[in-house]
């Protein structure tokens, strides 16, 4: 269906309709199964650069 749609609108090749609607869509599902804890790692991760940052500048 999504070929035959892609096909008819002229917009994109037929052939690569396919995989860059399943990429789109298990990108997507991987979004939504993990925002639930995405927030916690990237504070996590800013607050480690942030203390790398200073104990760098101690340093110096």
């Amino acid at each position: 269906m999504v070929v035959r749609l892609a096909d008819m609108a002229g917009l994109i090749d037929p052939g690569i309709a396919v995989p860059v609607v399943v990429v789109l869509a298990v990108g997507f599902l991987g979004w939504v199964i993990v925002s639930d804890g995405r927030t916690v790692r990237l504070e996590r991760l800013i607050r480690a650069f942030r203390d790398g940052r200073k104990e760098a500048d101690d340093d110096a």
